[in-house]
C-alpha cells in the first residue's frame, strides 16, 4: 500500500495533471487582428527525460500573420536557449526536464489573419482560428516530437492534450463568437474552458445564427449562416441522432456541448468538441438523409471519438482517424435510417470507384480526391470487408475496445492490428494485401 499523501499546502500547489494553457485574446474584427497573451504550464508527462522542449507555431507558415513580442520562462526551467525556425520553435535545455517536472513559459503575440478561406484566416463572412497559438506536440521515443510537416490538404498536426481556459475579449458590437467547452461571460468578455482536449478552436462572425438543441444533459450548438436555418436544424437534428449512437457504440463522450460551425471555406475540420463544414453543404436540407449535410455530420461527429479521444498521427496514419469515421458514417445509416444503408454504399464509395492504399500518409498525394478515395472510401471499404470476415460480434467489440483503450492516449496501425489479433483467430492477411503498402 502506497504511503498516505501529505497534507495540502497552499504554498506549494500540486502539479497539474496535464500540461495548462492560458490564453488572453484581444481581438479586433475589423482589422482581422489579435493581440495573444498566452501562459503554458508544460508538465513532462512522458515518462522519459525530454532533451529539449518543442512548440509548433503554424501561424508562423503565414507571412507577416504571427509577430512574437515577449517570451519568457520560469527562472528555475533548465532553459538555455531558444529559437525560432519556421514553424518550429525550440528550446534547448542545459539539462532534461525529468518525468513530472514542470515548466512555465508567458508568450505574448500578434496575429494579423491572413485573408485565405481556409481553417485559419478570414473571409468577408467570419474568421477562423485553427492552430493560431504555439503547442507542444506529444513525444514519443522512437520518434522524438511529433510535428509532421504541413500538406497542400489534410491535417497534419498532431496534438497532446492539455486543459485550456481561454478568455476573449471584442468590443464589436453583434459579434458572435462560436468556442467548444464551458463558457462564462466575464467582466470584459467570455471565458472558455475545455478539459484534456488536443487544441481550442473557434470562430467570430457577425453573421451567425446560433441553434440550440438540449439532449438530456448536453447541448448542441450549431453557428449558422441565417440563409441556411433549415438546413442547420437538420444538421443539429443529426447531431442528435448520432452522438447517442456512437456513445454506445464507442465509449461516452466526455463534454457538456458539441459545437457545429458553418464553414466559409473548403469541405470540413475536425476540433476537439467542435467542428466546421463548408456552407455548400447546408444548400439541399431537403433531400435528407440522403446528402452529404447528414453524411459528414455523422463523419463529424465520430471525430469525437476518432481523433479527439483517440490520438494519433493524422499526416503519416491518416486512416486510422479518418476510415474509422468514414466507416461510423455507414453504421449512422445502418442504425437510424437503415432504407438509406445502400445508397450510401453507391453514393459514397462505389460511384467513384476508389483506389489506392489505405494506410498511405498525406505526402502521397497531390490530388485531394485521390486521397480521399484511397484513405477515407478503400478504408471504409477495408473495414466492412474484416467486418464479414470476422462477425458483428466480434467487429463491434473490436471498435469499442479500441476506442476504450485509445482512449486520452497516442495510437498506431500496430497497436489496431495488435488489438484486432485479440479478437480473432482468422487469417485476414488477404485483406491486407488488398488494401495496404506491403511491409
Amino acid at each position: 500500500m502506497p504511503p498516505p499523501s501529505p497534507a495540502s499546502d497552499e504554498s506549494t500547489p500540486a502539479p497539474p495533471r496535464r500540461s495548462q494553457y492560458r490564453l488572453e485574446v484581444d481581438l479586433d474584427y475589423p482589422a482581422r487582428q489579435l493581440h495573444v497573451k498566452q501562459s503554458l504550464q508544460y508538465i513532462n508527462q512522458t515518462g522519459l527525460p525530454l532533451p529539449d522542449l518543442l512548440m509548433v507555431v503554424d501561424a508562423a507558415r503565414y507571412p507577416g500573420a504571427f509577430q512574437l513580442e515577449s517570451l519568457s520562462w520560469d527562472q528555475n526551467a533548465p532553459i538555455l536557449a531558444h529559437r525560432l525556425d519556421g514553424r518550429l520553435l525550440r528550446f534547448e535545455f542545459t539539462h532534461p526536464l525529468m518525468p513530472g517536472e514542470v515548466i512555465q513559459l508567458e508568450f505574448t503575440f500578434t496575429l494579423d489573419l491572413p485573408a485565405q478561406a481556409s481553417p485559419f484566416g478570414y473571409t468577408a463572412r467570419q474568421l477562423n482560428l485553427a492552430d493560431w497559438y504555439p503547442i507542444v506536440p506529444p513525444f514519443v521515443e522512437s520518434e522524438g516530437w511529433l510535428a509532421p510537416p504541413p500538406h497542400l490538404f489534410g491535417e497534419h498536426q498532431v496534438y497532446d492534450l492539455a486543459d485550456y481556459d481561454v478568455l476573449i475579449r471584442s468590443p464589436e458590437p453583434g459579434l458572435v463568437l462560436a468556442a467548444p467547452g464551458d463558457v462564462k461571460p466575464s467582466s470584459d468578455g467570455l471565458r472558455y474552458h475545455l478539459e484534456t482536449a488536443r487544441h481550442f478552436v473557434w470562430s467570430a462572425s457577425l453573421e451567425y445564427l446560433t441553434l440550440e438543441k438540449i439532449l438530456g444533459e448536453r447541448t448542441l450548438q450549431a453557428f449558422i449562416f441565417p440563409e441556411h436555418r433549415l438546413a442547420g436544424e437538420s444538421a443539429v437534428e443529426t447531431m442528435a441522432q448520432a452522438l447517442p449512437l456512437f456513445e454506445e457504440l464507442y465509449g461516452p463522450y466526455p463534454r457538456q456541448s458539441l459545437v457545429m460551425i458553418e464553414a466559409d471555406f473548403y469541405d470540413g475540420y475536425e476540433a476537439d468538441g467542435a467542428f466546421f463544414l463548408d456552407q455548400v453543404y447546408f444548400l439541399d436540407p431537403f433531400r435528407a438523409p440522403e446528402n452529404l449535410l447528414t453524411t459528414l455530420v455523422a463523419h463529424e461527429t465520430a471525430h469525437q471519438w476518432f481523433y479527439a479521444s483517440i490520438g494519433s498521427d493524422q499526416a503519416n496514419q491518416p486512416w486510422l482517424d479518418e476510415a474509422l469515421c468514414t466507416y461510423s458514417e455507414l453504421i449512422f445509416y445502418e442504425n437510424v435510417y437503415p432504407d438509406s444503408a445502400g445508397w450510401w454504399w453507391e453514393f459514397r464509395v462505389q460511384r467513384l470507384n476508389p483506389a489506392g492504399l489505405v494506410d498511405a500518409p498525406i505526402y502521397d498525394f497531390e490530388d485531394i480526391q485521390l486521397y480521399i478515395n484511397a484513405v477515407y472510401l478503400r478504408g471504409a471499404s477495408f473495414l466492412h470487408d474484416l467486418r464479414a470476415l470476422i462477425g458483428d460480434q466480434a467487429f463491434f467489440s473490436l471498435l469499442n475496445a479500441y476506442a476504450e483503450r485509445g482512449r486520452y492516449s497516442y495510437v498506431t496501425t500496430g497497436d489496431f492490428f495488435s488489438l484486432l489479433d485479440e479478437h480473432t483467430t482468422l487469417d485476414y492477411s488477404y485483406l491486407l494485401d488488398l488494401y495496404f503498402s506491403p511491409e
